[in-house]
């Protein structure tokens, strides 16, 4: 199985070569890089020649419905769609360019199952409105039925219809945040459980809970892996974007939050400090 990212804007900083990176150290050469949009800036360079990287072959659908949005939620919906037609197709896992990983996670997927999701919010579970699967990491067959609903639903609220589901991508004819992905993507995990292999709170992502806002542990410098078997860590860019942007070598080296702490072990004690230089 492959594990897939997907680039949608000009610019590859610092962070987006860390989760790449990571994954390559985890997964070896099974990792591969789409570039919907081909930066220009940035690192994508440093990764020429150490992981497979191929533009983005299909055709987008329209995006009138995006108009009256920033520029940030036209490209999190890009990759939404393209995400899914790319895990629905070839199967594997898909991930976020704001990510970090630790190991492998492929064995999480059980022989029987048709979908492996990380548990998100253990809250969430059960409720009529709770968010319980992150979609960072989620891994399917290739051919798989969840993902092929998924892709659908994606597509569709391209052109103003709203699936049907526990939440709502499209409301009053506008697009919401995530229509394009984790809604259709938990709207349909939510309706085939029994199909999903779920990974514990903490190995494929999870935030905890703040008062009143979640909050995000891996900012902290007090911060400790949620799970003693953590495998990725979403870094969650969009609700955090002051500290992700802050994400640089510099920083990283001196800055001990768990992250730059995570990060700093993996990368400078086997000698990946070398592949940055």
């Amino acid at each position: 199985m492959r594990v897939h990212f997907a680039n949608t804007g000009p610019d590859f900083p610092y962070a987006y070569y860390l989760g790449v990176t990571s994954a390559v150290r985890a997964f070896g050469e099974k990792v591969k890089l789409w570039l919907v949009e081909r930066p220009t800036t940035g690192y994508l360079p440093l990764l020429e020649g150490k992981v497979e990287i191929v533009d983005y072959p299909y055709r987008l659908p329209p995006l009138l419905i995006l108009e009256g949005h920033n520029d940030h939620f036209r490209r999190v919906t890009v990759f939404d769609n393209c995400a899914w037609r790319i895990l629905y197709e070839h199967g594997g896992s898909i991930m976020g360019l704001d990510s970090f990983t630790l190991k492998s996670f492929h064995d999480l997927l059980e022989p029987d199952k048709e979908m492996l999701v990380g548990l998100d919010d253990p809250a969430g579970v059960g409720t009529p409105t709770g968010w319980p699967f992150c979609m960072h990491g989620a891994t399917c067959r290739a051919g798989s039925k969840i993902a092929e609903a998924i892709y659908v639903d994606s597509t569709r609220v391209f052109y103003g219809a709203c699936p049907s589901g526990r939440h709502k991508a499209v409301i009053n004819g506008r697009l919401l945040f995530g229509g394009a992905g984790i809604i259709p993507f938990l709207n349909h995990a939510l309706q085939n459980v029994d199909r999903l292999s779920v990974a514990e709170f903490g190995q494929l992502g999870g935030w905890e809970r703040g008062d009143p806002l979640p909050e995000f542990y891996i900012w902290r410098e007090d911060g400790e892996l949620l799970h003693s078997d953590c495998r990725t860590i979403p870094f969650y860019a969009t609700s955090r974007k002051e500290a992700f942007d802050r994400i640089t070598e510099k920083t990283v080296d001196n800055s001990n939050v768990l992250l730059s702490r995570l990060i700093r072990e993996t990368f400078i004690k086997e000698n990946w400090i070398d592949q940055r230089q």
